[in-house]
């Protein structure tokens, strides 16, 4: 516990002092131990661990489920293909529903100004009609976790089509509801005018490209953050040539692509990336057998 506890002060007893450094050192291994599953509202646990895809660009849905992962996730905006992809995934599988977990998202209309140029089609500006659409694609019975994919031009807005997902809950068609890249501002407005809190929030996040505000703001009121592009390949962020990342990779016998998402695990977020390739969903799936030293995680943090 050397470095984690406060020096012994005049008048503060003893065994108060080895509260606060037992206090202290706890928070530094929970900060550093991560689970294979979290809860995200009573009773639903996710998986740390999830597999998307886009339109062009789909992962393999069923390898990943056949090498023990459960976590899927996909998007009305994806493309119809991805999300009847993704259903039938599931129905062959062989797994039961219980065991897989399935994420989607629904547009918000108008969309913030600053997200990414994206233009609401004619057709995405019922919400309830989107919903619809989208269980009906995936064809699973209960979507487990619905998000509105990104924040309305106004706040106003962003929170009639949360309410909207919301009935989903009340409905029994979602056992939780979320959002996804919405800053500390945006969830507090929800926060503050909805019944059911957002259990996650799905943000761009990794080495060299974190929103550490937002981050701290989910942890803070008990939202469970996602990180989408966690290697960085949407972010503009060459993590996996980073030379600190391919050191500390070697130094645990591993791959650069495990370090960067073990550094998003131990940062308090889960996950979603995409691959086809074996090898890399093995690796995705492997990183509950190492851990990243405080200084590794510090310098990979800095960055």
């Amino acid at each position: 516990m050397e470095g984690m506890c406060p020096k012994m002060k005049m008048g503060l007893s003893v065994l108060l002092w080895m509260q606060v450094c037992f206090q202290a050192y706890a928070v530094s291994y929970v900060d550093r131990r991560v689970e294979k599953s979290v809860e995200i509202a009573p009773g639903v646990m996710m998986p740390s661990v999830n597999l998307g895809g886009v339109h062009g660009k789909p992962s393999n849905y069923s390898l990943f489920m056949s090498l023990g992962g459960r976590g899927l996730d996909t998007a009305l905006l994806y493309g119809d293909d991805v999300q009847i992809e993704v259903g039938k995934a599931v129905r062959s599988s062989g797994i039961s529903r219980e065991d897989i977990f399935v994420t989607t998202k629904v547009p918000c209309c108008p969309p913030i100004d600053s997200f990414y140029n994206i233009t609401c089609q004619p057709d995405w500006w019922n919400t309830t009609a989107n919903i619809a659409r989208d269980l009906s694609l995936l064809g699973v019975g209960y979507i487990d976790l619905m998000l509105v994919h990104w924040p309305c031009k106004t706040k106003e807005q962003s929170l009639a089509t949360y309410l909207e997902i919301e009935k989903m809950v009340q409905q029994g068609t979602a056992r939780a509801v979320g959002v996804s890249n919405f800053k500390s501002d945006d969830l507090e407005y929800i926060l503050n005018h909805s019944t059911i809190p957002p259990a996650v929030n799905q943000c761009q996040f990794s080495i060299g490209k974190h929103d550490d505000v937002t981050l701290q703001y989910c942890k803070a009121h008990n939202i469970t953050y996602q990180a989408w592009s966690p290697l960085g390949g949407l972010s503009g962020v060459d993590v996996l040539n980073d030379p600190d990342v391919k050191n500390i990779a070697n130094s645990h016998g591993v791959s650069a692509a495990q370090v960067a998402l073990r550094w998003v695990l131990q940062a308090g977020s889960i996950f979603v990336t995409a691959a086809l390739k074996k090898e890399y969903l093995q690796e995705d799936l492997s990183l509950f057998s190492f851990e990243l030293t405080d200084d590794e995680f510090d310098l990979l943090a800095s960055k």
